[in-house]
């Protein structure tokens, strides 16, 4: 029983952000090492405005590294069914960390329908990156028959679902108290 707690507790992803500005709500899990390259690690992100929803793939390269992400990078999912998603950042940037360190990222927008294409898994990776490498070379295609990013993915976007039903809850609770009225030192 210890073994199984341990387990999930190990691989359960969580919501790192969720806020609203503007109408619009925005959820961030945690980040993920790929298991093809130590130093890129990704994400998923939601925004949404209760009637569209826009995800992101959101891939981050450690801090100071001798690469970025390209205009327009791409990113390649081969799912296990054999069919191939490709994502085109929308945009890439480089952020300064709180450790005033500069983090390349890049951001690929991703339909919920090949979102969910990827749950089954994913058995080939292909990402585009602008690197200076041992060779000299200063473009990088990385790819990876063995990581399945597809079931972390599956994770995130559980994690994100939970945290939009628990919103609706406490959004249902306080409008069920202004529907109510009464002073504001009821039920104290």
């Amino acid at each position: 029983m210890a073994f199984s707690l341990v387990s999930v507790f190990c691989y359960a992803q969580k919501v790192t952000t969720n806020k609203i500005e503007n109408g619009v709500e925005f959820f961030a899990t945690d980040y993920k090492d790929m298991k093809f390259a130590d130093d890129v690690s990704y994400s998923l992100q939601l925004f949404t405005d209760g009637q569209q929803s826009e995800y992101f793939v959101i891939l981050c390269s450690e801090e100071n590294k001798v690469h970025s992400f390209p205009e327009d990078a791409k990113l390649l999912l081969k799912t296990k069914k054999d069919e191939t998603i490709e994502l085109v950042s929308l945009f890439s940037s480089i952020v300064e960390t709180a450790e005033n360190e500069y983090q390349p990222t890049a951001y690929f927008p991703i339909s919920e329908r090949d979102l969910q294409a990827t749950f089954d898994g994913i058995v080939k990776v292909r990402l585009e990156m602008l690197s200076i490498d041992k060779d000299g070379a200063v473009f990088t295609d990385v790819r990876d028959n063995k990581k399945d990013m597809g079931k972390d993915l599956k994770k995130m976007y559980e994690a994100i679902q939970k945290q939009i039903e628990k919103n609706k809850e406490i959004r249902a609770k306080d409008t069920k108290a202004t529907e109510r009225g009464g002073s504001i030192s009821e039920d104290f």
